[in-house]
């Protein structure tokens, strides 16, 4: 039972790992070119024309809209914001100021289909983003995890006027939009590298240690120029030579000390 329970809160203590997403421009320029046809077509259809635009950026601000639907179907989750002006906006678009005969009739008209234009768009976006048996999620929270960086989620804009519907893809669902073949931010395998070749002129730098010595704090405290301090390394004895980051003081290779020239040497004797 111990066993298990040490193995149980070793599982409970291991972080999670988060794939880090890379997005390319081509994985955005893909995307919008998915949507927009989809976009003009429908725009066309209501009488929009110019006043619809279409951008998409990396996902950063979860406040970057209101978001008030989200569909999930597997891993793939899509969230659905707006402002409560953008119906009223599209109105605005489709039924310009009549002060005719037919100003009345309009002004009831123009709100239902101003929201019927609207659920066309829903529809038709989720259409092209999400497969038949995508479920919409009743229980709504913000796409924190998609606001962190290198979650891969794409953030789809159609602007209609001074409003917008934001249309959030994570990257489940940017990867089951775009083709493979487009890029989703992944690299090419990296070929065969030479280490030893790349890194053989990096300077590096050994220290000797010719031998250490243990000094009575009192016999430190009136030591003076002349007094001889017996270390103990016997002569014949090599000397430890260690690179600067050896950890616990593991020695590089043994060597004897030496003279070449007017400089102290070393000669190698073993290596570790």
């Amino acid at each position: 039972m111990a066993a298990q329970s040490d193995k149980s809160a070793a599982s409970q203590a291991a972080p999670q790992v988060r794939p880090f997403r890379l997005l390319s421009q081509t994985t955005l320029d893909a995307l919008t070119a998915q949507v927009t046809p989809v976009v003009q077509q429908w725009a066309a259809q209501w009488g929009l024309g110019q006043d619809v635009a279409l951008r998409s950026t990396r996902f950063t601000d979860v406040k970057a809209s209101a978001w008030r639907q989200r569909w999930v179907d597997g891993e793939r989750g899509i969230f659905f914001g707006w402002q409560s002006a953008l119906v009223q906006e599209i109105q605005t678009a489709m039924f310009p100021p009549d002060h005719g005969n037919a100003a009345g009739q309009r002004a009831r008209l123009a709100p239902i289909g101003a929201q019927q234009a609207f659920d066309a768009l829903l529809a038709a976006l989720k259409l092209v983003l999400l497969p038949p048996s995508a479920l919409r999620d009743l229980q709504i929270s913000q796409p924190t995890l998609e606001a962190k960086t290198g979650s891969g989620a794409i953030l789809l804009q159609i602007s209609i006027g001074n409003q917008s519907c934001d249309v959030l893809l994570n990257d489940a669902a940017v990867r089951g939009v775009v083709p493979a073949k487009s890029g989703t931010g992944s690299l090419p395998a990296l070929g065969k590298v030479n280490l030893l070749h790349l890194l053989r002129d990096t300077p590096l730098q050994l220290e000797v240690e010719i031998g250490r010595a243990d000094v009575p704090l009192g016999s430190l405290l009136t030591v003076g120029v002349g007094d001889v301090i017996k270390l103990k390394t016997a002569l014949e004895q090599p000397v430890s030579v260690k690179l600067p980051s050896a950890k616990n003081g593991t020695d590089f290779c043994r060597a004897y000390l030496g003279k070449m020239q007017d400089a102290v040497a070393i000669e190698l004797v073993a290596t570790k």
